[in-house]
This record gives structure tokens, C-alpha cells and sequence, in this order.
């Protein structure tokens, strides 16, 4: 009470508290960052070994295993994942969620210090592993000038200043060509002169320096002493001097042919058919999208001005899709706002009043970018969605005091003052606890919900708490003192004050309450009527939730972009790769629906992305869509494609696929047979596509096995004959040469081609390798053979193992247009148990397991919701039984609920999964208030059932423009479409049915359960009194 009549008193003080929460908001909301979604990093680390030399078995014995059995001992390690290949083993470590991972990256450093590898490994490298990391942007630089030359300019203009840009962590760059400085030798000539093509590579190296070798002191000035011997023309390198012996020096130019030419091209990069440079923009964990992208763009057009000739086409940008999805939400805000005033001037027939509780909107939605801003939480869908859902329940708590002071004041004649300060003072606790139970909710969500969920929800709590929670401090500082004010005339609205009358919606109303008093009346003098009511109203609240679809993850949404992979066989070159590629090109070209395309080709692979010129709405048709293009890229021989959607959120948590099945076994012929039979199985679910397995494969590969004597009697090492064995067969890149007249950099290249070319004829050529070596003084130029044994075998590509135990691993996709993800893994489930006899050596992994994992603890978060939100009642109505025929609405929302989703086409998502657990705190919103007022009007003498339908006609308006409010706010977004809303339509669409439906059957169940509790509460007591009675009549007896 004091503290009401506080801020009644001081209306400057309550008027300056309310615009300083007001100002601050604006402020931070012009300085808070912009992104898409909250910044989300898997808790996976990887290390890769590299071991040149090494084959796979011997790189997992020696490597894999000992360094597996020391990564087992760090703390807060879920799973283990590694696979041996040739001269490399790779780990990944996922950890629990929580767990910190610069603390496991310095355990990791730490433990490898302790591991004995094989003298050919080379430092573990250890960074974070997140290959669902994707560039926010990609501009393709296109121009009539050579790609060399185009390379030269991206390169020396671009590229410094897109990595100097704040938040850019990384620039990529693909299809870039350099020229190249190539010195073709001759193994056997240069082995007549006692050499090898290491030894023109160190004298490359050592005549091309450019350093800094000390100062030099002059006049008392210290100079700088720097060395220039760099080589910067082919004369030079022409010039360069071998020393054959100490009597003997030629020239490179007399040992080797000495050209300008071009390296080979590694990765080619298109944009809508036409050659370019592509630039892939990532950005810092930290970092907001929308700040990155603005400041690269700037750049980028900067430097087009600057360059004319060049032309930069957008492959990708996320800015467009975040600015796209801002402006959406923001508009259901307003259209939100807009109807639940509209409602509320029905309502209460008074512009003044109206513009009372429109108070509350922008303090507490504006507001709650202040607190944005200090805890670092970016405007992102998520966020964003959190204020509009908020936006029609922050006025509940205004219209259900402004609503209680005009009734105390209008009905019961009570001062302005009075009426303002009891008004208030008679819901207060009913208006907190109402609040609460609905706050109370995310307190469970953020506890019990982990993982990438868990993250996405985060911001949606928090926006929607702080919200609720400002809506709190102005309803009880600045509603109470804006009626009073407005009560006794002080301000000279006269004008808005007068009353709005619409007869046809005052008899609407009045028919709709008696209605319900009427019939309330008539169940609460025949109990079992009202058990048979309110037993009906249940049985089909549980029908509705045994009918409610199968889980879902994150639901997809508007069709605009989708990606094509192609894969050739392993030993495809790019240039057959790419005439694949070329033919896909030219179908897209002729596809009116397309607006670009972007091409990147590698080895044996090509990735295009494809930009549609408008979105596809329907997922159905977004299926049409897709299927229509496999059809029409499905004729290239050898070539295996993947169309797929392109989501926006990964939930494969980096496994590159949505439904990953790992069978573990120790026996490689067991896995091979259980690899085949899954793939089988799994062709006969529905729904699902491209299926592949990489059961370990198995390569021809020739051996050089070192003789270990022959090695140490002439003095050489394992280490060199690799080194020179590689170089003599693919070539060494030596050093760079500086053109200063070109400003260009060109590497230096040193190659037999000869021996490049007759070792892939034959094996012959290998054995003959020259080997130059001395012993004893005299030397000798020996055969490779001399000192290895050479011979073919068959070896597997790789071994993987998951948790210690070789495994293989199946992947496949799915379609876009499809089941839910629970109706799919038991079908996966089923026939695998059916028809094949793996089912215990095979463990769910990605979208999959995230979507168990995520259902146990959102039915866990919902549990816990419920018992907090009965605490919390309990403690407000001091009773234990009361607050049980407010629990027991909560089933009331599903029938609502159903109807929604099955309109909509939803499956049970996250999303609308979210929706449910916050009408446990918003169904009992209703109740809380009759049973607040039926429990002080009986304090005040009143008998049960004239004090029931006496809080039920005095609250029903309220409960009714609350619920109504609720409902128009969030109906935007129900109704919403385009970018983004498919992460917060399920929301909307299970918060407007789901208030709607428990909102009109709480009306009849609260007060028929309130009252058949109580008698069911006083047999009981009653009984209780008679068996004491009788048992005390029976000791007395004795």
C-alpha cells in the first residue's frame, strides 16, 4: 500500500522513472548489435597429426590409439571420433555443452606434450572444428582482364583491406591463377654432376633473401642494416650459380630449363557461367552479421569505384535475409500493438483509458533494449521474436488495474484516491502472481534445455522475462498514477474521456456473461452435472493431445536457395570434373526461376549454390521444385548428385547430414555386410534420399618399404629418400620470386617432367630412381631399389573409429517436403530391426540424436514448469487443493492447440513445442484471478457459490480483454511469412489457439473444479472426523 501511494504522491518522480527507462532504451536500441541468429559454437575441438610417410596402419597403431587413450582422461568429453588415413590422423572431441573449450584445447596441448609419436609426425594442431561455419557473405569478382591478372589485382588491393576489416576472422578466396616460374630438370643429368634437385632448391633459397642483419652507427644516428638479395627477374634465376665441385660452377640455365608459365589451376570458381575470383567473407564469434557485412560492402564499392573494369556480383548475403526478417517482425509488432488497443478501446469505450495502458507498450518493449545492450543479447529473430511475443501481454497487467480502479470508483463510489490505491491494492498480488507463473516458465526452459535449442531460446527468455518485468514496475507505478490523475480531472482530456458506446458489442457481451453465469449457476447447485462437464472437457483435452503430430527440430521455411553437389569418381581430373559441372551450368542458365548461381569446382568435387528470383512459400511445391531438378540433372553418367535444401540453421551439429547411423565393431567383414543391408533398409523409408556410406574403401597403392641396413651403411634416413622420393615425382616448390616491375609474387617451381610422366606410366621408373649417397668417401649414384623393396598392394583408404571402436558410418538426407523427424526414426528404427539384425551395434548420431535429446529435456522443462507454476500458486493462495483446479486447465489449451497446428501443418517442433510450454504459465492466468477475488470476497463473509459467480461476472471482463489482448498480439505473427518467420510462427499459432480455447472452457472449469475440490475436501475431512471418532469411541470401550 505504501508503495503505491509513493508514486500516486509523486507523479514527476513516477513520470521520469518511467521516460528514463523510455530514453535508455532508445539509446541502446540505435547502439545494440544487429545479427541473425544467436552466436552459436559447437563445443568440438579437432586435432589433426600430420605423419608424411606413414600408412594407415601404422598411423593408427603408433598415432591413433596412444593419443585416443590420453584424450580419454579429459574432463566433460561426450564423444570421441577419429580416422587414419595416409600420412594424416584427424580427431574430433565433442564435449558436453558448457564445457569450456579453450580450457580442453590447452588440456589437449598439454596431454600431446606426453605422447610418444613416430619420428615422422609433426606438431598436433589443434583449433575449433565447425564445419556448419559458413560465410555470411560472398562476392564473385568478375572482369574482362586475364585471370592472372585479375588474381594480381584481388590479391594486392582486395584482399588487405577485406582482412583489416573489424570482426572478419577469415577471407577466403577460389578460383585464383597465378603464374609460375618453372625449373624442368633432369634427375639423371643432375645425378651425373652429383646432384639432386634439393640442391638446386637450397641454392634458390639462399639467393633469394631479404632481411634485416643489424644496425649501423653513424654521425651518432643508428641505422638500420638490411640485407636485398632477393631475386627478381628470370635472368637472374637464369644466372644462378652451381657449384659442381670447389673447381667447378655452372649456371642453372646449363642444368635446367627455365620458363614463365602458369601454375596448376587447384580450385575454379564461377558466378552464372562467367569466370571469377569468389570472396567468402566469415566472421568472428563475436562479431554482429549485419556490422560485418555493412563495412565489407562499403569496401567492396569502394574498390569497384576504384576499378571500374571490375564487376562484383553478391553469390551471397546475409544482411539482405536479416534486414528482410527485422522488417518483418517489426511489423507484426505494430500490427500486434495496433489490435490489442483497438481491443482495448472496445473494450473500455475510452480514449483515455486507451491511451493509459498504451503506456505500457513502448516503456516496456523499448526498455527492454536497454538490457539487451548491457548483457550483450543482439537484435536477432529469436530476440526480436521474444519482444513481439510480449507484445500483447504487457498490457495485461494496466487493463486489469485501470480496469479494478474504475470499478472501485464507478461501482462503488470511492475517491479518485481511494479507488486508485485499493484498486490496485486488491489485484496486486493476483496481477504479480500472474506475472510469475507466466515468467516463472523459462526458468526451466533455460535449466533443462541445453545444446543448440537451448541457445536459441535463451534470447527469446530473456527478451520476453525483461519485458514482463517492465510491464511489472509501470503497471504498479505508472497505471495507478495516470488514473487517479485522470479520475480527478487534473488532466484536460475531456474530450477522450467521454465514453464510446457500441450497443451491438455491449448486448454481445452482456449475452456472453449471462451465458456463463447462467450456466455456472445451474452446475454448481448439481455437482454431478458439473463432474460429468468438466470429466468431458478433460477426456477430450487428452484426445486432442493423443492427436497432437509427431516431433520435429527446427521447421524449414521459405524455399529461395538450394545447393547441388556433384561428385565424380576418386580418380576424376578437374577438367573432366568441371565439363560435368559445365553441363549442370547450362541448364540453370535456361531456368527462368533462377537468379544466380555460384560454381566452385575441386578435384573430383563441385559445389553450385543457387538464388532463386522468388521464394517458394509451400515446402510441397519447394519438393516439386527439387524433384524437377534432379530429373533434369540426373542424366550425367558417373557423376553422383545431391540437390538438397539450404536451411539456415544446421542441426546436424557439423555431421553434414540429417540422419548419420555409426555401426560400431571391431570385425571390418562384419561392417562391410552391415553397411550393405542398412543401405537396403533404409531405400525403403520414405522421405528419405542419397544415401552413402563410407564402409572403409580400399585403394592400389605401391609400397616402398626402406631397408633398414642398407639405410645406415650408407648413412641416409627414412626422413630424406621420402622427401626426395616425393619431389623427384611431383615436383618442389623452391622459393617466390618479387617482380617489382609487375609488382606480382610467382613461385618457383622445380620439376622432371620426364619422371613426373613415366612414373604414373610405370613402375619401372620408380625402381630406378636415382639415389646419390657416399660411403667411405667415394660416391655413388645407387637405384631407389637398392635401398627399398617396391611392391604393390591394397590397403584401405582410411580407418575410422568412434569411442575407441572402428566403425562405420551411413549418411543420408531428406526430403524437403516430409513426415516429422520422430515419424521417420521409428521408421528407420523398424526396418532395421526387421530386416536386418545390426540394431545393437548402430547408434543415432546428428539431426537425429539432437532431436531425442532435445525432446527428453523439453518434456522435462515442461514437468518442471508445472510444478513451479503449482508451487507458486500454492503459496499465493496458501491452500494445496486450490490451486489444483488451476493445474487441471493446463489440458484445456490442447484442443486448440491441435486445431492450430493441423490448420497450419506444423509437426510438433521446437517452436511450437515453446508455445506449449508458455501457455502452462498464460492458461492459468484466468483462473488465478476469479479464485483470488471468490477467496477475499469469502474473507469477507460471502457464501461459496454467491462469491464464485460474483468474481466470475467482476473479473470476466478483464479476463476476457487480457485473454483477447494476448491472442491479437501474437496473431501476426501467426499469420506471418517470409524471412525468419518460420522460427516464431509456431508461437504464434499455439499461443492464439491455445489461449483461445482454454481461455472460453477455464470460464466453466475453474469454478465447477474449485468447488467440487472443496467438497471432496470436506468429506474427506469429515471422514477423517468420524474414523477418529470411532476409533476413540472403541479405546474408551476398553
Amino acid at each position: 500500500m505504501k508503495f503505491i501511494n509513493f508514486f500516486i504522491r509523486r507523479p514527476i518522480t513516477t513520470f521520469s522513472l518511467n521516460v528514463g527507462i523510455l530514453l535508455i532504451g532508445l539509446f541502446a536500441f540505435e547502439q545494440s548489435s544487429i545479427d541473425l541468429f544467436p552466436s552459436i559454437t559447437l563445443p568440438t575441438l579437432s586435432v589433426v597429426i600430420s605423419a608424411p610417410g606413414l600408412d594407415v596402419s601404422t598411423i593408427e597403431q603408433k598415432i591413433t590409439v596412444p593419443v585416443e587413450e590420453r584424450f580419454n582422461t579429459i574432463d566433460g568429453l561426450k564423444d570421441l571420433w577419429s580416422r587414419s588415413s595416409a600420412n594424416e590422423a584427424q580427431f574430433v572431441l565433442k564435449f558436453y555443452w558448457g564445457e569450456s573449450i579453450d580450457y580442453a584445447a590447452l588440456k589437449i596441448r598439454e596431454l600431446m606434450k606426453n605422447v610418444e609419436l613416430p619420428l615422422e609426425a609433426k606438431s598436433p594442431q589443434v583449433f575449433r572444428w565447425n564445419p556448419a561455419e559458413e560465410p555470411i557473405l560472398r562476392a564473385d569478382i568478375s572482369s574482362r582482364r586475364p585471370l592472372v591478372e585479375l588474381t594480381q589485382l584481388v590479391e594486392k588491393k582486395f584482399l588487405p583491406k577485406l582482412e583489416r576489416i573489424e570482426g572478419v576472422s577469415k577471407v577466403d578466396l577460389s578460383g585464383t591463377h597465378h603464374r609460375q616460374v618453372l625449373i624442368k630438370i633432369d634427375t639423371d643429368r643432375l645425378a651425373s654432376y652429383g646432384l639432386t634437385f634439393f640442391h638446386i632448391a637450397q641454392a634458390l633459397e639462399k639467393n633469394n633473401i631479404q632481411k634485416q642483419i643489424g644496425t649501423f652507427t653513424e654521425a651518432k644516428h643508428e641505422l638500420t642494416l638490411k640485407l636485398d638479395g632477393e631475386l627478381k627477374t628470370l635472368g637472374a634465376i637464369e644466372e644462378l650459380p652451381i657449384v659442381i665441385s670447389p673447381k667447378k660452377t655452372l649456371k642453372l640455365k646449363d642444368l635446367a630449363e627455365i620458363q614463365l608459365g602458369y601454375e596448376k589451376q587447384k580450385i575454379l570458381s564461377r558466378i552464372s557461367e562467367e569466370t571469377s575470383i569468389g570472396i567468402e567473407i566469415l566472421k568472428s564469434h563475436e562479431a554482429a552479421t549485419l556490422d560485418v557485412i555493412s563495412e565489407t560492402k562499403k569496401h567492396l564499392s569502394k574498390l569497384q569505384n576504384d576499378f571500374p573494369e571490375v564487376k562484383i556480383t553478391y553469390a551471397k548475403d546475409d544482411s539482405i535475409y536479416i534486414q528482410t526478417s527485422r522488417r518483418i517482425l517489426f511489423g507484426n509488432f505494430w500490427q500486434g500493438a495496433g489490435l490489442s488497443l483497438i481491443l482495448v478501446l472496445l473494450f473500455l469505450k475510452s480514449i483515455a483509458s486507451t491511451i493509459v495502458i498504451a503506456t505500457t507498450i513502448p516503456i516496456s518493449i523499448i526498455g527492454t533494449f536497454a538490457f539487451m545492450k548491457y548483457f550483450d543479447v543482439t537484435q536477432n529473430v529469436f530476440s526480436l521474436a521474444g519482444i513481439t511475443l510480449a507484445c500483447g501481454m504487457v498490457v495485461d497487467s494496466a487493463i486489469i488495474l485501470l480496469e479494478n480502479i474504475h470499478r472501485h470508483h464507478f461501482e462503488e463510489g470511492k475517491s479518485p484516491w481511494r479507488a486508485a490505491v485499493e484498486g490496485t491494492a486488491e489485484v496486486s498480488a493476483g496481477v504479480f502472481t500472474s506475472v510469475l507463473t507466466t515468467l516463472a516458465i523459462f526458468i526451466p526452459i533455460v535449466i533443462c534445455v541445453k545444446g543448440l535449442v537451448g541457445i536459441l531460446f535463451q534470447d527469446i527468455a530473456f527478451t520476453f522475462v525483461v519485458a514482463l518485468t517492465l510491464s511489472l514496475i509501470v503497471g504498479f507505478t505508472l497505471i495507478p498514477c495516470l488514473s487517479y490523475l485522470l479520475l480527478k480531472r487534473r488532466l484536460n482530456i475531456s474530450k477522450l474521456t467521454k465514453p464510446i458506446r457500441i450497443p451491438i458489442l455491449e448486448k454481445g457481451a452482456k449475452k456472453v456473461q449471462d451465458f456463463y453465469l447462467s450456466s455456472v449457476a445451474y452446475l454448481l447447485d448439481r455437482p454431478r452435472s458439473a463432474f460429468f462437464v468438466i470429466s468431458t472437457l478433460y477426456a477430450g483435452s487428452w484426445i486432442a493431445i493423443c492427436g497432437l503430430p509427431g516431433f520435429d527440430l527446427i521447421p524449414l521455411g521459405e524455399f529461395n536457395r538450394f545447393k547441388i553437389e556433384a561428385k565424380a569418381p576418386q580418380t576424376t581430373s578437374l577438367q573432366e570434373t568441371n565439363a560435368h559441372t559445365t553441363h549442370i551450368e547450362h541448364k540453370l542458365k535456361a531456368d527462368p526461376s533462377v537468379k544466380t548461381f555460384a560454381t566452385t569446382v575441386k578435384d573430383n568435387t563441385a559445389k553450385l549454390f543457387v538464388d532463386l528470383k522468388k521464394p517458394i512459400p509451400s515446402l510441397s511445391k519447394a519438393q516439386s521444385y527439387l524433384t524437377h531438378q534432379r530429373d533434369e540433372h540426373d542424366q550425367l553418367a558417373d557423376i553422383t548428385l545431391k540437390i538438397l535444401d539450404h536451411p539456415k540453421i544446421d542441426t546436424s551439429e557439423g555431421q553434414g547430414a540429417p540422419i548419420v547411423l555409426v555401426l560400431q565393431n571391431a570385425d571390418p567383414n562384419y561392417r562391410e555386410q552391415a553397411m550393405i543391408q542398412l543401405k537396403q533398409a533404409l531405400q525403403k523409408v520414405s522421405d528419405v534420399v542419397y544415401i552413402e556410406t563410407n564402409e572403409a574403401q580400399t585403394e592400389s597403392i605401391i609400397q616402398i618399404q626402406f631397408l633398414t641396413d642398407k639405410l645406415k651403411e650408407y648413412g641416409l634416413t627414412t626422413s630424406y629418400l621420402s622427401e626426395l622420393v616425393y619431389g623427384s615425382l611431383e615436383g618442389l616448390e623452391a622459393t617466390h620470386l618479387s617482380n617489382p616491375a609487375t609488382d606480382e609474387d610467382w613461385t618457383i617451381f622445380i620439376q622432371d617432367p620426364k619422371l613426373n610422366q613415366a612414373s604414373q606410366q610405370s613402375i619401372e621408373a620408380l625402381h630406378q630412381l636415382p639415389i646419390i649417397t657416399t660411403l667411405r668417401g667415394e660416391r655413388y649414384v645407387l637405384p631407389l631399389e637398392t635401398f627399398a623393396n617396391i611392391e604393390r598392394k591394397i590397403q584401405p583408404l582410411s580407418i575410422e573409429r568412434t569411442n575407441h571402436i572402428p566403425s562405420d558410418t551411413l549418411f543420408a538426407h531428406l526430403q524437403t517436403h516430409r513426415r516429422s523427424l520422430q515419424e521417420i526414426r521409428s521408421d528407420i528404427e523398424q526396418v532395421i530391426q526387421t530386416t536386418t539384425h545390426f540394431m545393437k551395434d548402430i547408434t543415432f548420431e546428428s539431426t537425429l540424436k539432437v532431436l531425442n535429446e532435445t525432446f527428453s529435456q523439453l518434456f522435462l522443462a515442461l514437468l518442471f514448469s508445472i510444478v513451479l507454476v503449482y508451487m507458486i500458486l500454492a503459496a499465493q493462495f496458501e491452500s494445496f487443493t486450490q490451486p489444483i483446479s488451476l493445474i487441471l486447465t493446463l489440458p484445456l489449451a490442447a484442443g486448440g492447440v491441435l486445431l492450430g497446428v493441423t490448420l497450419w501443418g506444423f509437426h510438433l517442433d521446437v517452436i511450437v513445442m515453446l508455445g506449449i510450454i508458455l501457455l502452462v504459465g498464460i492458461t492459468v492466468d484466468a483462473g488465478i484471478l476469479i479464485i483470488e477475488y471468490t477467496n477475499i470476497l469469502r474473507h469477507r463473509g460471502m457464501d461459496r457459490k454467491e462469491a464464485l459467480l460474483t468474481a466470475l461476472r467482476s473479473r470476466m471482463r478483464p479476463v476476457f480483454m487480457t485473454a483477447i489482448t494476448d491472442v491479437l498480439g501474437t496473431l501476426p505473427m501467426a499469420f506471418s511469412s517470409g524471412a525468419g518467420a518460420e522460427m516464431y510462427q509456431g508461437f504464434g499459432v499455439t499461443t492464439v489457439f491455445g489461449i483461445t480455447g482454454a481461455t472460453f472452457l477455464t470460464l466453466f472449469s475453474v469454478p465447477l473444479t474449485y468447488s467440487l475440490l472443496e467438497d471432496v475436501e470436506e468429506y474427506l475431512h469429515l471422514k477423517w472426523l468420524w474414523f477418529k471418532a470411532i476409533h476413540l469411541k472403541e479405546r474408551t470401550a476398553l
